[in-house]
């Protein structure tokens, strides 16, 4: 409980970002809204912002290094090609 608390307070809102289209020349959150409608200011599905989403975000990347970790010891138990995790992400 504690750790998520700690967790919260470091990281809370730092997870937004612009979408809508370029987003390279986007640095803040004023950039993102001046560029005009399609461009929106949106917060990760899983983010650090209370402690009901500290536990959602953790348990999250937990499952997706188990899954994983699973998927390339068995790739390497039978000889598959296991993919980065970016492609799985993408």
């Amino acid at each position: 409980m504690t750790c998520g608390v700690r967790v919260s307070q470091l990281f809370k809102g730092m997870l937004y970002h612009c979408v809508g289209g370029d987003v390279s020349d986007v640095v803040n959150k004023t950039d993102c809204l001046n560029k005009g409608p399609p461009f929106r200011w949106v917060n990760c599905k899983y983010n650090f912002d209370d402690l009901g989403q500290v536990g959602r975000t953790f348990r999250a990347s937990f499952l997706l290094n188990a899954f994983y970790t699973s998927r390339i010891m068995l790739g390497r138990l039978y000889g598959w090609l296991v993919p980065p995790i970016t492609a799985l992400l993408a």
